[in-house]
Order: structure tokens, then sequence, then C-alpha cells
């Protein structure tokens, strides 16, 4: 498993990019009249929170599924006549 991550990988990154690019589409919004600046204020927060509604729901429906495979493999593991599972196996 490589430790070094790339950057266009990471959550850091991604997240700055959608924050990045609300705020240009709503800033260019703003220049060519279509929104005051209150607007513009009030959609880039409301796409913000919705942005950080679907990764909360993504990230718990990924815990789950995480979860419920990591239980199928323990439950696996405990059956009579199961050999161990060597992790390094999985790389």
């Amino acid at each position: 498993m490589n430790p070094m991550t790339p950057g266009k990988k990471t959550t850091e990154f991604n997240l700055t990019l959608v924050t990045n690019l609300v705020n240009a589409v709503i800033a260019l919004a703003i220049g060519y009249g279509l929104l005051t600046s209150d607007q513009g204020n009030l959609w880039t927060t409301a796409i913000l929170a919705a942005v950080a509604l679907v990764i909360g729901i993504g990230t718990t429906a990924a815990a789950r599924e995480y979860t419920k495979a990591r239980t199928a493999l323990k439950i696996e593991t405990l059956r009579p006549g199961a050999t161990a599972v060597d992790p390094d196996a999985a790389e």
C-alpha cells in the first residue's frame, strides 16, 4: 500500500475544488448582474450546505457497507474449520 495519495485523489482537494467552483459561479453571476451580493451569499451557503449533506450521507453509507463487509469476514473466519485470514493477502 502506498502511503502517499496523489493530490487530486485527496478529500481536501475535492472539497477545495467544489468550494472554489461554487464561489466562482456565484461571483460570475453577481458580476453579470444575475444576483445581488446578498443573494450570492445566500446561494453559496445553501449550495455548500447541500454538498455537506450529500457528503455526510455518502460517508454514512460507506461506513455501513464497510461494517457489513468486516462483520461478514469475521463471521466467516469464526466458522469451524476456517483458516486464519492473512492481512497481507488483500494488498
